[in-house]
């Protein structure tokens, strides 16, 4: 859709159309969308705001959104729509945020909201040492550079793709209802889909 019937989708009164609408965003300047969909961080129906608060995880960098995600979160009724935006502001890339989300994983006791924060923490640390260490990728001096491609090989290594596909076979046990067997399925066929695809680019 353009841009004028995308704003028309906003402003529907059916919920459902204002969440297909921040979940398929425009191909707008950043400038001028990201105002608009921190205003959709008021709108009534929490998963409009929880659908808002995952688009804007995309919007890396950005301080009026990590201001407005961070406020989300500390006002936030609905527990999971806290936990998307507590998500999303971890995949912001901030690291004075990174405290903040560990606080969180300490301190909360709702699940959702601690999965979130455990996302938060692994988004936010992943990106600012992929960060330093590409740049390192190009230093001149072929010590530091071979430094950083040994760490990278070591942050490969210890990202254990095993051991998570071993953990979630397990779960696959009896008298598990078909909806989590499948959910579980899933899962493993995509990681195992992922495991392929590093394969053949090292191939």
């Amino acid at each position: 859709m353009n841009f004028e019937e995308w704003k028309r989708s906003l402003a529907s009164a059916d919920f459902l159309d204002r969440v297909d609408a921040v979940e398929n965003l425009p191909e707008i300047a950043d400038e001028q969308l990201i105002p608009i969909l921190l205003k959709v961080l008021q709108d009534p129906e929490p998963l409009v705001r929880l659908c808002t608060a995952e688009s804007l995880r995309h919007f890396g960098g950005c301080q009026l959104v990590r201001e407005a995600l961070a406020n989300l979160i500390q006002t936030e009724l609905d527990p999971l729509t806290k936990a998307y935006a507590i998500s999303s502001l971890g995949e912001l890339g901030f690291v004075d945020d990174l405290p903040f989300l560990v606080q969180l994983l300490n301190s909360e006791t709702e699940p959702q909201i601690r999965i979130h924060a455990c996302v938060g923490i692994f988004s936010g640390v992943q990106l600012l040492v992929k960060e330093e260490l590409f740049a390192c990728l190009e230093h001149p001096d072929m010590i530091i550079k071979g430094a950083a491609v040994n760490a990278l090989v070591e942050l490969v290594e210890k990202w254990q793709l095993d051991e998570i596909f071993t953990v979630l076979q397990d779960s696959l046990q009896d008298g598990q209802n078909p909806g989590t067997r499948s959910m579980i399925t899933s899962a493993l066929a995509k990681i195992a889909n992922q495991a392929n695809q590093v394969s053949n680019r090292k191939d």
